[in-house]
């Protein structure tokens, strides 16, 4: 069972995914059999909000949890992303694979000035020997309690869930409230690096694009040579199309093994000519992006003609939803029920 924590940063960038720093506390999958499970991870991740000063979105595909449990940022958070707060836990029983394991708090609150004092991270290589142990009688003021309780309230429940295989004794090594992590300096980093990379790569593109002739004759890139404005035609099976909405349902149609024929005629008084014929089910198919006057006059017209004079039925295809025909109306559904409903006809 995997319990990930991310932490979204101060919202530099323009990619939201490039603020998250990411954290995971890995634990035996019997934790599953016990009643509170999901209540417990809750718990621990409402404490770990209380001490980061990002927003927190804790996700465990296990449990079914996909919750934002922080919604908003204290700033400022910017300055301290190569610091955490680390609790480092520890399994007592030798031969049972980890031996230890964390639970890292990004962008942490500043704790109380007493310990702040005492245990600045030097930037040692060693954590272990800068871990204030849970026995610690450190705090002295209501702060320093309400701090330590917190810190306290995280380690019991991972320890909870951490200890639900007996072959397995893991106890809590320690925290530490300030640690300069060379491991969330390095993913920073790298989150900076790319998306630098990204913004000079959009920029070279825009430049020679910039510096190209544009050709006499030539389409404008953003309607293409396509019926409807915004469509690319393209070839599918040797078939030339209009869309790629329409190259998409052929696609489909292909998938299911339902036989298909493009633009076999025009159909009705309108010669409104249906994108597909699917003769093994006894209908067409309309691939349409948006609907006009015309369109919604005509096709219900079709629908008519195709239902008294051959038995036969009408739908139209979008991108979003799917649609049933008649002379009366549009009846939408999605695309899960219209590939249900043609599965039906078959």
């Amino acid at each position: 069972m995997l319990i990930t924590l991310q932490f979204d940063g101060d919202g530099k960038f323009e990619k939201p995914q490039n603020n998250i720093l990411k954290t995971q506390l890995k634990v035996d999958e019997r934790a599953l059999d016990m009643a509170d499970c999901h209540q417990r991870v809750i718990n621990m991740c409402e404490a770990i909000g209380r001490l980061t000063t990002a927003k927190l979105h804790a996700t465990c595909k296990e449990l079914d949890i996909d919750t934002r449990i922080k919604k908003t940022m204290d700033t400022p958070v910017g300055r301290t992303f190569s610091e955490a707060i680390i609790l480092q836990f520890h399994n007592t029983v030798k031969r049972t694979g980890r031996k230890r394991t964390q639970i890292k708090i990004c962008y942490p609150v500043e704790p109380p000035p007493n310990i702040r004092r005492a245990y600045r991270n030097p930037r040692s290589t060693s954590l272990t020997r800068h871990l204030i142990p849970l026995t610690h009688p450190w705090p002295q003021t209501e702060e320093d309690s309400i701090y330590f309780e917190t810190i306290k309230q995280i380690a019991e429940q991972a320890l909870m869930l951490l200890n639900t295989n007996s072959a397995q004794m893991w106890q809590c090594t320690g925290y530490h409230p300030l640690w300069h992590d060379t491991t969330l300096v390095n993913t920073f980093n790298r989150r900076v690096s790319a998306e630098t990379k990204a913004k000079k790569k959009d920029e070279r593109e825009a430049k020679k694009k910039a510096k190209e002739p544009q050709k006499e004759g030539t389409p404008h890139p953003k309607t293409g040579a396509g019926r409807t404005f915004g469509a690319v035609p393209g070839k599918f099976k040797g078939v030339q199309m209009r869309s790629q909405l329409e190259i998409r349902l052929a696609a489909e149609l292909e998938e299911r093994g339902i036989k298909w024929i493009y633009e076999e005629e025009r159909l009705g008084e309108g010669n409104y000519l249906v994108d597909f014929h699917l003769p093994d089910l006894k209908c067409w198919i309309e691939a349409k992006g948006k609907f006009d006057a015309r369109d919604k006059f005509l096709l219900r017209e079709v629908a008519e003609m195709l239902k008294t004079e051959r038995g036969e039925k009408l739908y139209a295809y979008t991108s979003r939803r799917g649609y049933i025909i008649t002379k009366d109306d549009f009846t939408s559904m999605k695309h899960s029920e219209f590939w249900e409903l043609l599965q039906h006809e078959s």
